[in-house]
């Protein structure tokens, strides 16, 4: 076996046209996920040329020139400190999320304690709610 994994493809224009048959697309789609964790869609009705403008756009924007880049790393040495942005798409429920090791020590323990990726988005739903009664 060469440990490769092909990429699932699913056309969804049955499940959109509401053919019969077409039902558990998006239970494909949600298994498919779940397990492998991406996928291709095909039959979405997006025309083409937007799809190959959203990409132009997003591959300029993530490889951006290198003085570009340069402007935005962060400095190295003993005396600085570090910003870090945590940003999860729809992880696995069940994820644990936690401080990694090496950030943390008896001297610099961690703030927050671990939390699996379900919990921390229901806590995150209760906020939001929270804060719209106000």
């Amino acid at each position: 076996m060469s440990g490769r994994t092909e990429i699932p493809v699913i056309d969804v224009s049955g499940w959109l046209a509401g053919e019969r048959g077409a039902e558990n697309t998006p239970d494909k789609i949600d298994s498919i996920y779940r397990d492998l964790g991406f996928f291709v869609i095909t039959g979405h009705g997006i025309e083409a040329k937007l799809i190959r403008d959203l990409r132009a756009v997003c591959t300029s924007f993530f490889t951006p020139p290198e003085e570009v880049k340069a402007a935005y790393q962060p400095p190295v040495g003993p005396d600085t400190s570090r910003l870090s942005i945590v940003y999860f798409h729809q992880p696995n429920y069940d994820a644990l999320i936690e401080t990694l090791p090496t950030c943390c020590d008896a001297d610099n323990p961690s703030r927050y304690d671990p939390v699996t990726s379900g919990e921390h988005l229901m806590r995150k739903a209760q906020l939001q709610r929270e804060m719209a009664s106000y």
